[in-house]
């Protein structure tokens, strides 16, 4: 979709690369329905040289993901059709890449009143009401230490490697929200650790009111880029009003 048929939609995003270059955000139509996909691929460059593979990953997960929910209609529990839905995908995307490649996501689908929000980890979620940006509390992050764990999440598609019979720690299930398709939603993967807070969204709001949305995206992304410094892994954000 080009920018202005996005901005129609209410929808302003931005990929900002670090290194590597394996953020992904996918918009499609899928049933009449709007999906809109916002991943991270990884793969391990010591095992597989370069950054092909990981972005591939990111792609393939933002492609199938919604499809994949989209076909599971006859569930309507969200919660079960979502970790159906990653289920399949995480499948799908080991067939593509057995080892050594994973992904995360989250997940805007369009339900007529409704939208549905879907996250895997560390992808974070705000949402905006009463006149402020919050984290909601059902989208949550399943860190590891990584100084005692192969990966630093226990949420993932993909890393066939580490899914062997019978360990239970690495898994790809999802965390679910319904939240009304007016209210404003921003996506933002880990790579915007330390350039962007809920607390930066606020401040904006205050001199730069969402209902503004196109004003209130520039300035999200100048102060992004204004700690670039900082930045040490590729950050990509998206705001739907």
């Amino acid at each position: 979709m080009d920018t202005e048929k996005l901005s129609k939609l209410g929808i302003y995003y931005a990929i900002l690369p670090f290194k590597r270059n394996q953020d992904v955000v996918k918009i499609q139509e899928i049933n009449s329905s709007l999906a809109i996909s916002v991943t991270d691929g990884f793969h391990h460059q010591d095992k597989i040289p370069g950054d092909k593979e990981g972005r591939a990953a990111a792609d393939f997960i933002a492609d199938n993901f919604p499809k994949y929910f989209s076909k599971l209609s006859n569930i309507k529990d969200y919660q079960n059709r979502a970790n159906k839905a990653a289920q399949i995908t995480d499948t799908e995307l080991i067939k593509l890449f057995p080892e050594y490649v994973s992904g995360v996501g989250a997940f805007i689908i369009e339900n007529k009143k409704n939208n549905i929000v879907i996250a895997t980890d560390s992808i974070f979620v705000y949402l905006f009401s009463n006149g402020r940006w919050y984290k909601p509390k059902e989208i949550m992050t399943h860190y590891l230490d990584s100084k005692i764990y192969v990966n630093d999440c226990s949420r993932f598609f993909g890393h066939g490697n580490l899914k062997k019979p019978g360990q239970t720690l690495y898994q790809v299930k999802t965390d679910v929200i319904i939240i009304p398709v007016s209210q404003p939603i921003i996506l933002v993967t880990d790579g915007t650790d330390g350039l962007l807070s809920v607390d930066d969204l606020n401040q904006i709001n205050k001199k730069n009111s969402v209902n503004d949305p196109e004003k209130f995206f520039k300035e999200i992304k100048k102060l992004i880029e204004s700690r670039k410094s900082n930045q040490n892994d590729d950050a990509s954000i998206l705001l739907k009003i």
